[in-house]
């Protein structure tokens, strides 16, 4: 027979839309005679769309080589591929009964004489397709004349002849098939001029955006190819109905709208129709796949899913997917290593071939250490999706809820802030899977109090709030309004108002709590005093004057009733209304109640003592805020002569005294005197340790 004309047996024509990567430049480099290339990515990542490309691009630039393609979705698809590479280089006996099409295609693919060919080995995602033996019609053509049943990776000859180029959602399976990691080239997402020059060649021409609306999309769209041109399609069959904007808001919804947007199939004429169009389905093939060949792995990716996507910590994962409980002293080690802790060797062993499942279908990054792991934000929001279609996102999230629950301190203390800090961004997101049976919806709100309480000490003021509230509703609706841990909750949430500068929000929570405190503890109880002092601070943040003045006068009288005018708790009383005045700058209101303080003081503990050298520092500091600058000196000289014998000239009393002083006789127009007060400061500056060398910096600056 005369010998047939090099053809492709690729089925897809060449896409005119195609855009040219950085990756395809990588590709044509190294796919070249006797070479076995694998393209590895997660689905719609652009694999098959670069491997039709280069396939046209081989036979246009060498018309002499042959292009095969072979559909490796399973055994049928290979061996009815081999079948069209038989029929398309007419190999003899391909129709004879019992024809081994399989040893036929490898011994042609053999034969040097044949000339040059690439073929294509595509969708090559589960390795047992290439491992377990075949079951051929004829044993007698398989590798080596064994009688044992050949494996089908064994009929992909290697030929000098010859290059294969590989696309896999698998790196096992694209091992199996290359025998060499170094063999393959990882498909990331596009990068964001590929991205936008892929989504304009599929948009509408008669759609109207701006270019930061399109660098919106392909952002929200993660620069994923097949869910950018899903989104287009989209959009151009529902314009002006819906547009670009509106794209941008449904794939950037938190709250699944994104993948049930994305479930929906577009067509394209380059993707295989038995193949999902839809990335959101892709995804969900794989994540059955895991379920029949892994299902211990697919436990984890569900529990893993439901952690926020970032720095998804090995000790909070292991062995819990498992019913096994969790360590907590593990977690707090593990905020300097995890390789520090203990290995417990089947739970630890168990999650690594998990791991190694996870990380083969690069549905997962892990950290340079491998102490952390890492989602895609679609790859989550799918997982999610399907945990929802399948009926388990409520076990898997109980499990979720609890193992942060049995970690994260009830109270944020010093000690604790580095363990709350690595756990913060994971234990945020309990709030999305809030509880239906009452029991749990309580301990649920108490771990996202205790979350809202770290927040609020690291001042971390608009998460506190959010997740504050949220506890609060909570709380009322289990424990009821009055109850104290309530009213605390309240409390804390009505302080975070108050740090966003929402005072009016705020007010109305700590009128009630001052309320239900006086109603169930008494107007004198400290609960109750400390409430009215909550309410103060909120009413002189709005300037409500007249009623924070009532309010003080209750407070004191409230304290005087209670210890008397001379105790100490009184005096504290007084000392943070004085400073509450302070912070609203109404420096008269503060000098009375100083003035009330330093006469109170001066009687109980003596006009020597220190106590009242201190309150007549403090008062002389309301004055000079106020420009009364000559009785603020006299003050002032009385207690520098105390502290120049009781203090060395490094102390922070005396500092502040030469400061205050320094003020006092620049605003009587005395400036040699003070430059000399501030230049006392200024010369020892070097000698000052850091809290010191703020006042320091204070004299320095009255000098100039």
């Amino acid at each position: 027979k005369p010998t047939p004309i090099p053809t492709s047996t690729c089925p897809y024509p060449r896409d005119k839309d195609f855009v040219d990567r950085e990756v395809m430049k990588d590709v044509e480099a190294r796919c070249h005679s006797g070479s076995r290339l694998a393209l590895a990515g997660i689905g719609g990542i652009g694999k098959s769309q670069i491997a039709i490309e280069f396939t046209h691009r081989v036979r246009q630039a060498s018309p002499h080589t042959w292009v095969f393609w072979v559909d490796a979705k399973d055994v049928g698809s290979i061996e009815l591929s081999f079948r069209k590479i038989a029929k398309a280089v007419k190999i003899q006996g391909l129709d004879e009964k019992g024809a081994d099409i399989l040893s036929l295609v490898r011994d042609w693919l053999a034969d040097e004489i044949n000339g040059p060919w690439v073929m294509v080995i595509d969708s090559a995602d589960d390795t047992s397709v290439f491992t377990d033996p075949v079951n051929n019609n004829s044993q007698a053509g398989t590798p080596n004349d064994r009688s044992s049943p050949a494996q089908l990776r064994e009929y992909l000859t290697i030929s000098q002849n010859g290059s294969v180029l590989i696309t896999s959602t698998n790196k096992e399976a694209a091992q199996t098939l290359t025998g060499n990691c170094a063999h393959h080239i990882k498909v990331e997402e596009m990068n964001e001029s590929e991205a936008l020059a892929l989504l304009k060649s599929k948009l509408d021409e008669r759609i109207m955006f701006t270019d930061d609306e399109a660098k919106q999309l392909v952002k929200a769209a993660e620069y994923m190819p097949l869910a950018i041109s899903q989104t287009a399609g989209h959009i151009s069959m529902a314009y002006p109905k819906f547009n670009l904007a509106q794209a941008i808001e449904k794939l950037n919804d938190p709250d699944q709208d994104a993948t049930r947007f994305l479930e929906k199939e577009i067509s394209e004429s380059n993707r295989d129709s038995r193949r999902n169009n839809s990335v959101v389905k892709s995804w969900h093939s794989t994540f059955q796949y895991i379920r029949y060949k892994h299902s211990s792995a697919a436990r984890l990716l569900s529990l893993m899913c439901l952690f926020d996507r970032q720095a998804i910590p090995e000790v909070l994962l292991a062995g819990q997917y498992k019913e096994e409980r969790l360590d907590r002293s593990r977690v707090r080690k593990s905020k300097h290593t995890v390789n520090h802790m203990a290995p417990v060797k089947d739970k630890y062993s168990a999650f690594r071939d998990d791991w190694r499942v996870l990380n083969n279908l690069m549905l997962i990054k892990t950290s340079p250490d491998g102490e952390t792991f890492h989602m895609h934000r679609l790859i989550q929001h799918t997982t999610k999706r399907w945990l929802e279609i399948n009926g388990e996102m409520a076990a898997w999230s109980t499990k979720f809820v609890s193992v942060i629950m049995r970690c994260f301190p009830s109270k944020p203390e010093l000690d604790n802030t580095a363990l709350c800090l690595f756990l913060f961004p994971h234990a945020q997101q309990v709030t999305r899977y809030r509880p239906t049976e009452q029991a749990a919806v309580q301990r649920w709100a108490s771990l996202v109090y205790n979350i809202a309480q770290f927040a609020h000490y690291v001042g971390i003021n608009s998460t506190s709030e959010r997740l504050g509230r949220i506890a609060a509703e909570c709380f009322e609706a289990t424990l009821g309004q009055d109850h104290e841990i309530t009213l605390q909750c309240v409390s804390d949430l009505g302080t975070a108002l108050n740090r966003l500068r929402r005072y009016a929000e705020a007010e109305p929570m700590f009128r009630r709590i001052w309320e239900c405190r006086v109603a169930v503890l008494g107007p004198d109880h400290d609960e109750t005093l400390q409430s009215l002092y909550s309410l103060r601070s909120n009413l002189n943040s709005q300037k409500k004057w007249v009623e924070s003045d009532r309010i003080a006068n209750q407070i004191i009288e409230a304290s005087e009733r209670r210890y008397g005018p001379t105790h100490h708790e009184t005096q504290t009383c007084l000392n943070g209304l004085i400073v509450g005045y302070m912070m609203v700058q109404r420096y008269e209101s503060a000098e009375k109640l100083c003035r009330r303080v330093c006469r109170i003081q001066k009687e109980e503990l003596g006009a020597e003592s220190t106590a009242n050298y201190q309150n007549m520092q403090k008062l002389a500091m309301f004055l000079v805020l106020q420009g009364k600058a000559t009785e603020a000196e006299r003050l002032l000289l009385e207690v520098l002569k105390v502290w120049e014998v009781k203090f060395s000239p490094y102390h922070s009393e005396t500092i502040q005294c030469v400061n205050l002083l320094g003020e006092a006789l620049t605003q009587q127009g005395k400036l040699e005197e003070a430059a000399k007060c501030c230049r006392r400061v200024v010369d020892i500056f070097e000698d000052l340790n850091g809290t010191l060398k703020h006042e320091a910096l204070l004299s320095l600056l009255n000098l100039a």
